[in-house]
């Protein structure tokens, strides 16, 4: 049995905010940045040994959790992994297939 650690982050590009110093009344004018490029990470770790595995996906929800799960399990079969995860909504949603 192995015990991981799962989570997610996203990465990429973020809006630019900064503050435009103008006088009373005087619209600030400058640059905006609203495109958002970028990509959702997922991974486990197993601290024990050091082993981790991580794969990138478009967005954060249950189909893309549910398809970082059988690419995790793919890779060991035979081992009977128990991972920890948190408490967000897709990681217990009624949508997830769980099958063995």
């Amino acid at each position: 049995m192995r015990y991981w650690s799962q989570d997610e982050s996203r990465m990429g590009l973020h809006t630019i905010q900064r503050r435009k110093l103008t006088g009373y009344g005087i619209k600030p004018q400058g640059k905006v940045q609203l495109e958002f490029t970028y990509l959702w990470l997922y991974g486990a770790v197993y601290p024990l040994i050091g082993a981790s595995f991580f794969d990138e996906f478009t967005h954060l929800d249950t189909v893309c959790f549910e398809k970082f799960l059988e690419l995790f399990a793919s890779g060991d079969p035979e081992d009977l992994h128990l991972i920890q995860v948190d408490k967000v909504g897709f990681h217990n949603s009624l949508n997830l297939s769980l099958q063995s």
